[in-house]
């Protein structure tokens, strides 16, 4: 018995020193970047302009794995439930907690599953409406609803994508409803809202940006607290609101499995803060639409868990979580 006892803490002992020599010679091999989108979405192109730098900052080959599907549930699960060992991590926005409500069970915990390891951006959402039809700005959509009702109906990336549940929440703040129309395409959905059907959308830049430089659809309204330098005739919601501090915006961070280890993250906190420092970085995601507002890890952690309120909250009050 006390030879069992002896090698129990041998092989306990054991695996402690291996622990720590593994998180001592992190990294020893190749990282994977899982982006739950397409190649050419705004998270893929900004972790594919990072990895190089991400690479030369810890020594071994990162590379991009795209494993999109269901609006991102697909590869945030996947992510979630790989190892926390520091090579699997992902550049998720703020989708990543809405789409957390869309199943039930939900498929994983945004504030449970992961560990944040700090914004790196955020990128402006923009309301839109054809540029020959009857709304020249965000007021005219309101006034239009509320004289109007359930006559107006918007587009949105998909059910309790961002884009729907941020249209929500700001018809809910001008007190008028719309009826939501989901596509499954975000460029077809910005097609047709430009040809007068659905009325109006939110979206980020990125997605309509030759559109709008084209004039074949019309910013309405922008999101962020300041008009941006793009459109600066285009007001704020903040502004009509009359409230400074509103604003509509998509946040980009770093996540790594939950209970991956204190020095894990801080080596990876530390080649992020490296590779945003480089100008084609900043450049890509100027080009994305989007502001550089690097944060630490623990306002991220605090974003994500108010979001993850505000947003459950809304889906219950919406009724969108019921079958």
């Amino acid at each position: 018995m006390r030879t069992r006892h002896l090698f129990l803490v041998a092989a306990v002992s054991l695996g402690l020193v291996s622990a720590a020599a593994a998180q001592d010679n992190f990294p020893s091999r190749a990282i994977r970047i899982v982006i739950p989108f397409t190649a050419g979405t705004g998270s893929d192109t900004i972790a594919r302009a990072m990895a190089p730098h991400l690479s030369q900052a810890l020594g071994v080959p990162v590379t991009v794995d795209n494993r999109e599907g269901a609006s991102g549930m697909i590869g945030t699960q996947y992510v979630a439930k790989s190892p926390p060992d520091g090579y699997t991590v992902t550049l998720a926005a703020t989708n990543m907690v809405t789409t957390s409500f869309v199943t039930e069970p939900p498929p994983y915990s945004p504030t449970k599953d992961f560990v944040t390891l700090g914004q790196i951006a955020t990128i402006p959402m923009v309301f839109m409406a054809s540029p020959t039809g009857p709304y020249q700005g965000w007021m005219d959509v309101v006034n239009a609803a509320k004289a109007n009702p359930g006559k107006l109906n918007y587009a949105t990336s998909g059910k309790m994508g961002t884009s729907h549940l941020f249209t929500e929440e700001v018809m809910k703040s001008f007190g008028f409803k719309a009826k939501d129309v989901h596509y499954k395409n975000a460029g077809q959905a910005v097609i047709d809202t430009s040809q007068g059907q659905p009325d109006f959308l939110l979206s980020n830049i990125p997605i309509a940006s030759g559109m709008l430089q084209s004039g074949k659809i019309r910013a309405i309204a922008v999101g962020s607290t300041k008009r941006l330098a793009s459109m600066p005739t285009v007001p704020t919601l903040a502004e009509l609101m009359g409230n400074p501090n509103y604003s509509i915006v998509l946040w980009y961070g770093w996540f790594a499995p939950a209970g991956t280890p204190p020095a894990v993250q801080a080596k990876l906190y530390d080649a992020i803060q490296k590779a945003m420092a480089a100008p084609d970085v900043r450049a890509r995601i100027a080009m994305n639409g989007g502001e550089v507002d690097i944060k630490s890890p623990e306002y991220l952690a605090k974003v994500v868990a108010a979001d993850t309120e505000k947003y459950g909250k809304l889906i219950s009050e919406l009724g969108l979580n019921k079958p």
